[in-house]
């Protein structure tokens, strides 16, 4: 539960007391089109939907809500979507619809079902085993703490005001970031057109397939039965994505002994080897490695392979250049084959400027990987200062003095504790 560092005028009380939940359903007499929320429609973390609204033809049962009330998505994988309605529509019967009492102001309780405490509370707390869901008994006796009205007021006020500056500062970082994209290309293309080495007047086009040898991987049968005993890797796609191989290739899930090679007649490819993704959606990833020693790879890679005329870092950075989506066919499933490869512009340099360009290429974009660290450190550091906020809110410390001295002026100030003899008596 929350460490709840109550003010005097504060109170806690069973969430139940003041999100009462609403029973209402919808019930089709035909199919009609309505305002539809999922639960795959709540942006997890901000409250808010993801992308356009949604008119969906209603054929079930569903849970009727109005504008002003909090759906509440109590069931894994959705679990802790939380969104203040500003409509009326109907959503899935797995989203619980609480009506916020006039206590409470709806903004106050978004904010508290965003907190992370309360949300690792709900986590913490599911039972069932395929769709694992939050009892609603714990969440209508989940400890909640009411403030006075004036109070609630300023802290969603002041809640929305650092939010609003946390914003601005994540949508200049990810232009940032967006901006560092931009610049790699640009590296890049200045470097192969000899820009940063003074070497365009050396340069030579030559179609790529001419000079370089392109290889598909296979997936010979059997492989599945082989046991990883041996120290010649086998990779796959998914392979790319393991930590250590964002540029080399240097661990697999499968590796294969000599013995395994002979059986299944496997391919290897020697240490160098540009590999990236030949069919199917990884193709859009646009993801280049480099073999960091001989190994073979299934047929959902393909690859390039240096000589003793091109080094295999210019050929890498090469094939950071290209965009892979561009590159392939149009089929239902995507695909490159060698004809797709072959009539690449390729810039032919020397070993020597090769060598030259590489250094160029690495001396930049090691300044901007470090950049791109330090927006990447900083926006994890804003969803914390995000939780840092709403924690401080709900434990009474987001408020100055200055600030509270204002709430008790206000009109309808009054002790948490009146509010609930009221919420009581209309109970009774």
């Amino acid at each position: 539960m929350l460490k709840l560092i109550m003010r005097d005028s504060w109170i806690n009380v069973d969430l139940g007391h003041i999100l009462v939940q609403s029973k209402e359903k919808h019930k089709p007499q035909k199919e009609e089109e309505h305002f539809y929320i999922g639960l795959e429609h709540i942006e997890k973390g901000i409250g808010e939907l993801c992308g356009l609204n949604r008119f969906e033809k209603i054929k079930t049962v569903k849970n009727k809500f109005s504008k002003g009330q909090i759906l509440y998505g109590k069931l894994r994988p959705y679990l802790n979507k939380v969104y203040l309605a500003k409509e009326s529509g109907v959503c899935s019967t797995d989203i619980l619809v609480f009506q916020p009492k006039k206590e409470v102001l709806p903004k106050f309780a978004l904010q508290y079902m965003l907190s992370r405490q309360f949300v690792n509370d709900m986590s913490a707390n599911t039972n069932g085993v395929n769709l694992p869901r939050v009892p609603t008994s714990f969440i209508n006796n989940y400890l909640f703490p009411l403030p006075p009205l004036p109070e609630q007021r300023a802290i969603v006020a002041k809640i929305e005001q650092l939010f609003s500056e946390l914003d601005n500062g994540i949508a200049n970082l990810k232009t940032a970031k967006e901006k560092l994209k931009i610049y790699r290309q640009a590296v890049l293309k200045k470097a192969f057109e000899g820009e940063l080495t003074n070497s365009i007047n050396r340069m030579k086009i030559i179609p790529f397939g001419e000079e370089i040898k392109i290889v598909s991987g296979n997936t010979p049968k059997g492989l599945n039965d082989i046991s990883s005993s041996g120290n010649i890797p086998f990779y796959k796609v998914s392979d790319m994505n393991l930590p250590g191989n964002q540029i080399e290739m240097k661990c697999s899930k499968l590796v294969l002994n000599d013995n395994d090679i002979k059986k299944l007649k496997i391919k290897i490819h020697p240490k160098g080897t540009v590999i990236f993704p030949k069919r199917g959606g990884a193709i859009l990833t646009n993801k280049k490695r480099i073999l960091s020693k001989d190994a073979a790879f299934d047929l959902n890679l393909m690859g390039v392979i240096p000589n003793e005329n091109y080094i295999s870092k210019y050929l890498f950075y090469f094939f950071q250049l290209q965009d892979l989506g561009k590159i392939c066919d149009g089929s239902a499933v995507p695909q490159i084959n060698n004809k797709n490869i072959s009539p690449l512009n390729l810039p032919k340099y020397s070993l020597k400027e090769q060598n030259q360009i590489v250094e160029e290429i690495e001396t930049r974009l090691s300044v901007c990987d470090n950049v791109l660290s330090t927006i990447e450190a900083n926006l994890e550091k804003s969803e914390s200062l995000r939780q840092s906020i709403l924690k401080r809110a709900f434990e009474g410390e987001l408020l100055d003095e200055k600030e509270l001295e204002a709430c008790r002026k206000e009109a309808d100030w009054e002790p948490a504790e009146k509010l609930l003899e009221r919420i009581n008596k209309e109970k009774t």
